[in-house]
């Protein structure tokens, strides 16, 4: 048999979905195959789940299992040999009992630190020793789906603010990045902020 995943959403979203396909199938004793949608994934990591043909996904008759936002009891015994997992599943919940091999499995191509290395993000450092912060601001349809679908509440300037201050204090040098949906956002927080270690681009 073989389990899979719907490759659906951005790159993080597909993140969330790796690492729970990965996670469950090793949790029900069953082999994980990706999608062909999100081998591109492959591009940044060092995944090691076979890729499933999609004549071949085509020829099974897959049992769809819907799966919440966080991990149950129930997950632990889903019955079936050809699983085709669904949803926006992104809860650390899933898999933190074997937090070391996602992490392996999220390890960026050689070539990739190689070429970050002399990045401008490493020119900024000028030989220092500092620590790289990567902040997503989220906006898009998480404006809408986040206090609608998920009932939850969408970070706002203070918390932008709270967060990155709390690396500051952690770290002696830290340099944050931030991306985000366009210049609006950064123009209405960031402008005219000094001694902020922050450099911004668009998406």
């Amino acid at each position: 048999g073989m389990w899979t995943i719907g490759a659906i959403g951005m790159w993080g979203n597909q993140m969330g979905q790796y690492a729970t396909l990965y996670a469950l199938a090793k949790l029900n004793g069953h082999p994980g195959y990706i999608m062909s949608d999100m081998h591109n994934l492959s591009r940044y990591f060092k995944l090691n789940l076979p890729v499933i043909h999609n004549d071949v996904f085509r020829k099974i008759q897959w049992r769809h299992y819907e799966l919440h936002d966080w991990m149950e009891e129930e997950y632990k015994h889903i019955k079936g040999d050809y699983v085709k997992l669904g949803t926006y599943p992104c809860s650390w919940t899933f898999y933190h009992h074997i937090r070391d091999e996602i992490l392996k499995e999220f390890t960026f191509h050689d070539l990739l630190v190689e070429e970050n290395q002399s990045s401008k993000c490493r020119r900024l450092a000028m030989g220092k020793k500092v620590t790289f912060v990567g902040v997503h601001v989220r906006r898009g349809d998480y404006v809408h789906v986040m206090p609608n679908v998920w009932k939850g509440a969408i970070g706002d300037k203070a918390y932008f603010e709270q967060a990155m201050d709390y690396f500051r204090k952690k770290h002696n040098l830290p340099i944050i990045l931030c991306t985000h949906y366009g210049a609006y956002f950064k123009n209405k927080n960031w402008q005219g902020k000094k001694n902020r270690k922050l450099r911004a681009s668009n998406m």
